[in-house]
């Protein structure tokens, strides 16, 4: 991985970034790849935001050098950003750069072309999933909606909704489990019917949602 600095990150860090189009275009001349995220920033969104200078900065020192790499899109989208059973559909596109980039306007004429390229490849579908609601499904419904209202609240207006849900799921869904198990055994359940039927719960997992 390769930091690039954000203006809002500080001025005095911006001369580092010379390392960042240097050592890019050291790894081209060398016939390896480099993966850049031109939009310099995540967002749950669909629609492209605008583009960062870097990418064209490191084809021009390329160019500077007689080296014209192989540039490949890629479109990636998504059904949803906070339901269960995301699809992502990721569309590559090859994207060829014959002139040489020398000044600041052909920088900028490289961004619009490959936004306008790229721009065909972010192809979202309306998939959703087909989630079966059997016993499972109603074992764990007041948890996960509880947790869901949570992680919603307090991840408000930034992109780390999902791997939050899943960290906080991760650690409470046992905490979950036992405290439902202290519940049984305190309404007299006997503990072979109550692991008996969380096993048989686990062991219908699998037909609890369908994602084709």
């Amino acid at each position: 991985m390769i930091p690039v600095y954000r203006l809002r990150e500080g001025k005095e860090f911006l001369h580092l970034n010379e390392y960042a189009f240097i050592e890019s275009t050291r790894l081209l001349k060398n016939k390896e790849a480099v993966l850049i995220f031109i939009e310099g920033t995540c967002l749950n969104t669909n629609q492209l935001q605008p583009f960062k200078k870097g990418t064209a900065r490191i084809l021009q020192g390329c160019h500077a050098e007689n080296l014209f790499p192989q540039i490949h899109l890629a479109g990636i989208s998504y059904n949803n950003f906070k339901g269960i059973g995301k699809r992502v559909n990721l569309y590559l596109d090859i994207f060829t750069q014959d002139k040489p980039i020398i000044t600041a306007k052909d920088r900028v004429d490289f961004n619009n072309h490959v936004f306008s390229k790229l721009s065909t490849l972010i192809l979202p579908t309306a998939h959703a999933p087909n989630i079966k609601k059997n016993a499972l499904y109603y074992f764990n419904k007041p948890f996960y909606h509880l947790v869901y209202a949570f992680v919603d609240k307090k991840t408000k207006g930034t992109v780390f909704f999902d791997s939050v849900l899943f960290g906080v799921l991760f650690f409470l869904y046992p905490i979950y489990l036992i405290v439902i198990i202290f519940i049984l055994q305190f309404i007299s359940i006997p503990q072979p019917i109550i692991f008996g039927t969380l096993g048989l719960l686990f062991l219908l997992r699998n037909q609890t949602m369908s994602i084709s």
